[in-house]
């Protein structure tokens, strides 16, 4: 019978594991968010304009470990658009582990549609940048008169490779 090879010779990045290892995500006890329906509450509260033009700014993190046994980890947050004020939303992925690009992923998501690179939103584009290995997506939110659900992911769909992140998010 031929060798399948040793698994963890995948790859020399430290995020490539054996995909037979166990993998404690300490986010997931009790409930997961490996789908956008299932996300996990980035804040308790809303943000944005609760009132008028009274912007409730926020600059918060989710540090958490994607396992090679889950394709994503997603988290919501309800934002209120301001009367007369745009606000801008950034969302920052840090991966603490040495990763190739091509095996993790950032996602934006408005209500249940994604919103990729260079795709507009109420007539604003989402910007794509890199910050040295940091992922950044940004968008201007426009005055607007209805409450809208915002999602971010952090994905990885293959069964060999595990990380640690920092999820930032920004609203100002």
């Amino acid at each position: 019978m031929p060798d399948g090879g040793d698994p963890t010779d995948a790859g020399s990045a430290a995020c490539f594991v054996d995909p037979f290892d166990t993998c404690d995500d300490p986010a997931e006890v009790g409930r997961t968010n490996n789908e956008w329906v299932d996300a996990s509450r980035f804040t308790e509260s809303s943000v944005g304009c609760l009132s008028g033009d009274e912007l409730t700014t926020l600059d918060g993190h989710q540090v958490g470990v994607i396992c090679h046994t889950e394709p994503a980890d997603y988290f919501n947050m309800t934002v209120i658009p301001c009367d007369t004020l745009t606000m801008r939303l950034q969302v920052r992925l840090h991966v603490g582990t040495d990763c190739p690009e091509d095996r993790l992923a950032l996602e934006v998501r408005h209500g249940g549609g994604i919103i990729g690179c260079g795709d507009t939103f109420d007539g604003q584009t989402m910007e794509c940048l890199r910050d040295g290995d940091d992922r950044i997506m940004r968008i201007l939110i426009p005055p607007g008169l209805s409450v809208q659900s915002w999602y971010f992911a952090v994905l990885s769909d293959y069964p060999d490779v595990r990380f640690d992140y920092d999820l930032q998010v920004t609203l100002q």
